[in-house]
């Protein structure tokens, strides 16, 4: 995890009203084909091997979070770095309608370029269930990165 100097965090308080107005980076989610899309991207990167095909524009996009947590989740008996996000209602609802469309596909939820999880959807979510999303990180290091980014969609 970064390390922050004191000097830096009291500064960072005192500067905090004086930041441009500029919009944070979305959370985008895209419904994950095996078959070529016009104009979409192909998704390979170390940690989403040959992943397959998204499109050029998110299936959804959300520009505002309810919440983002970043506790030490326990799965299958080890600690790792997780990730929390809760979503606002009408975009909890937004994501159940399109996981009633993505039944059988990957969603992969993306911030910015960067690739967070890419979950196989097996049955649709209600708003209840797609408004709460938890994963894991690789290392300390992307979950910082990740709450880096993912905090500026909690203001």
């Amino acid at each position: 995890m970064r390390v922050f100097l004191c000097g830096l965090i009291i500064l960072g308080a005192v500067f905090a009203g004086c930041r441009p107005n500029t919009p944070a980076t979305p959370l985008s989610i895209y419904i994950v084909s095996q078959e070529k899309i016009e104009n979409g991207q192909f998704i390979d990167t170390p940690d989403f091997p040959k992943l397959g095909y998204i499109g050029p524009k998110p299936d959804l996009t959300i520009t505002r979070l309810a919440d983002a947590n970043f506790p030490v989740i326990t799965e299958s008996g080890r600690s790792l770095p997780g990730v929390i996000i809760t979503l606002r209602t009408e975009d909890a609802e937004k994501f159940a309608a399109l996981t009633e469309r993505a039944v059988g596909k990957k969603t992969l939820l993306m911030l910015g370029g960067m690739p967070l999880v890419a979950p196989m959807l097996t049955y649709p979510m209600n708003a209840a269930q797609a408004g709460h999303l938890q994963f894991t990180c690789p290392t300390q290091a992307v979950q910082t990165q990740i709450t880096n980014g993912l905090s500026e969609l909690t203001r």
